[in-house]
């Protein structure tokens, strides 16, 4: 009869047997190892809010972009109605309102 032991664990700081074995290795290593995961969890928080930041820019855009089309397309369309094109503004109102509408209710 044989038997298996096996250890698993996951995150950036080892178990404190494992980090006292480091630092059996040689005086130091542990507090490296605390540093070392310090560092990645600052640097993980800091991509974290870029991507924050980045993602709010990129939807101010895009709701202003859809608010420069809907102005520009009111404009046009009130200028084509007072030409006598009253007919092909409704249709080509209706194809710019859900382009416009894309923009302002972006879904992911």
């Amino acid at each position: 009869m044989v038997a298996h032991q096996s250890k698993h664990y996951s995150g950036p700081i080892p178990q404190p047997s494992d980090l006292q074995k480091y630092e059996d290795i040689k005086v130091g290593f542990a507090e490296r190892i605390l540093a070392m995961a310090e560092r990645e969890s600052t640097h993980r928080q800091n991509l974290d809010n870029r991507i924050i930041t980045s993602e709010r820019a990129f939807n101010i855009l895009g709701q202003m972009t859809a608010l420069s089309i809907g102005v520009l397309v009111i404009a046009l369309m009130g200028y084509a109605i007072s030409q006598g094109f009253a007919e092909q503004v409704q249709w080509i109102g209706v194809s710019i309102a859900s382009v416009v509408g894309l923009f302002i209710y972006k879904r992911k």
